[in-house]
Formats: C-alpha cells, structure tokens, sequence
C-alpha cells in the first residue's frame, strides 16, 4: 500500500510537471524571473508568516479546549512536523504524523486528537469556501473553471461538516455506524469515535466553530495574499481576488492530487488557474515556482527545527508509525 502511494505519488508528479512545461516559452520565462521586483516577494513571505501564525493561533486554540493545560511548544512542534512530512511523504502522512505527536505531547487520546483534527480541518475548508466565494464576487468573474473548483469545495466540505454535526447529536446513527464498522471490519474511524462522542459534541459548540471559521477566513485571506504579492513581483496585473481564487484552486486540488510535498501538483494547478483568466503559460509557471518555495521552505524549515528539539529517535519513531497506515 505505501508503495503504490510512493509510486503514485510521482507519477502523478510527473504528469504535473509534463503538462506544465508544455508551451513554456524559456526565453521568457528567463525574462520574467530576472525583472522579478524582489520587494513583493519579500511581502509575500511576510503575508505567508502572517497566515503561518494566524493558522498556529488556531491549532493550539482547539488543543486547548480538549486540554486546558497544553503548551504552544507540546501543540505547535507537531503541526511543524506535520508540514515537513507532508513535504516529504506521499498520501500527506504528515497528518498522521501529527496526530501520532500530538498525543505523545500533551497526552490526550487518539480518539479526541483525531476529533480536534477532523474539526480542525473541515472547518478550514469551509473557511476557504467562504473567502473564495467573497473573491468570486468582488471580481464578477464568470470563470467555469474557478466556479466549479468552489462548489465542489464547498459540496464536500459542507457536506463532511454536516456529517458530523449528525453524528455528534445523533446517539443512534453514531451507534449504528459504529457496529456497521466492527461487523464488517471497515469505517473504522468512525467505530473509534463512537468513545469521543462527548468530545466531539463539546467542540462543536457555535461559539467555538465560529471562533475557528475566522481564523480560518484571516488565514485563507493572508495565505491568498502570497500569490497577489507574486504576481506584482512578476508583473502580471491581477486583483488580490484572483490571487485568492488562485490559492483556492491550489489549495481544494491539492486534496485530490497528492505528491510528496505538493511536487508538480502546485504549480499546475496555479498554472490552469492563471491561465484560465489570461495569465500566459510562462509567467504563469513562474508565479506557481515561487508562491510554492514560498509556501514550501518555511514551513519545512520550522519542521526541521522543531525535528531537531524532539530528538531524531523520536521522529524515527513517528516514520515508522506512519508507514504502517
């Protein structure tokens, strides 16, 4: 199974960057890069700290609800984690890799990690929804491409959201979904959380939804604001709403087209975005490369480091763990 991921994983990859390269003019591309106006980049870097720290706020603001007494080191080391191994591994294992760290560090249980996680990360898909609609509008673009990547987006994530608002107020379809998964030996997941209904009835609170969809509406802004910003460094006019729709493209396809740290998966789904509102194939591919370093490396960086102050035994630790998902 982790073989076909690996091997899927970059086949996908290459047909990214095959379909991306097509129709490059080098020449120009050349040229773009070196005209490139490196005072945007650097607020692109600055609008992607600034999302960073909003998204960390938000991590550790849902850690604490489930343990009042967890630190900012014990919740946020394992996000960093998580960013580095889904730079590395397929199938965005990093998840796993957080949830295996963020109940080694705060000692909360595997069933409440991966209800705060599941909460953690619908609602940031809502929340993308939401600023992609917002962006939608501002710009009165009718773009078939960018429509449909928001209702399907939103579909799913209103839709998984819905899920568990069921399953946490309904006693009966959790209990029945529960022994449909022992007796067949599947939604196993489902099955565990049968233990965290209570958990999961106590996060999902409207005050509290409400508190983390803004985060992640601030988040999803500032996140979108790297790739305005690239697109002034390069000189390709463009609204801050398209950057955003860009991001929106990137960020709902990554889910389906998994490569190891987003490898050819970013740059051509930036690329179709830009290029479906007129945005030519080489500056096009030049704004997907540096909105990727600039999402990448950071956050790899702080993954590196937060490696370095767990310990290397640890982390090997937490691989071997993940593989055998």
């Amino acid at each position: 199974m982790n073989r076909f991921r690996a091997i899927a994983g970059i086949g996908i990859a290459g047909a990214c960057v095959w379909w991306v390269l097509k129709g490059v003019e080098w020449s120009l591309f050349w040229s773009v890069v070196r005209h490139a106006r490196w005072p945007w980049v650097a607020v692109a870097i600055g609008s992607f700290f600034l999302s960073l720290m909003v998204r960390s706020i938000r991590w550790h603001t849902i850690f604490r609800w489930i343990a009042p007494d967890a630190r900012p080191i014990d919740t946020l080391r394992p996000l960093y984690v998580g960013y580095l191994f889904n730079n590395v591994l397929p199938g965005k294992l990093g998840e796993v890799a957080k949830l295996v760290l963020i109940t080694r560090f705060t000692g909360v249980s595997a069933v409440k990690s991966t209800v705060a996680i599941a909460m953690d990360r619908v609602v940031d898909g809502i929340g993308l929804a939401i600023v992609m609609g917002v962006a939608l509008l501002i710009s009165g673009l009718h773009n078939r491409l960018l429509i449909g990547v928001f209702l399907v987006g939103t579909v799913v994530f209103v839709g998984v959201a819905t899920a568990m608002w069921l399953l946490a107020r309904n006693r009966l379809l959790f209990s029945v979904l529960g022994r449909l998964g022992q007796r067949f030996n599947f939604l196993k997941g489902i099955s565990a959380l049968e233990a965290g209904r209570s958990d999961l009835l106590a996060l999902h609170t409207f005050p509290r939804l409400l508190w983390i969809l803004v985060l992640s509406v601030v988040n999803w802004t500032t996140e979108g604001g790297v790739f305005w910003a690239v697109q002034h460094a390069f000189s390709v006019p463009g609204s801050g709403a398209i950057g955003i729709l860009t991001m929106g493209v990137v960020s709902f396809g990554g889910v389906i087209l998994s490569t190891p740290g987003g490898v050819g998966a970013h740059e051509y789904l930036s690329t179709i975005a830009l290029r479906s509102v007129g945005v030519s194939a080489s500056p096009a591919l030049a704004i997907g490369i540096m909105t990727h370093l600039i999402l990448l490396v950071p956050a790899a960086l702080l993954g590196l480091g937060s490696v370095i102050t767990i310990g290397w035994s640890s982390v090997t630790q937490t691989l071997k763990s993940t593989s055998e998902i």
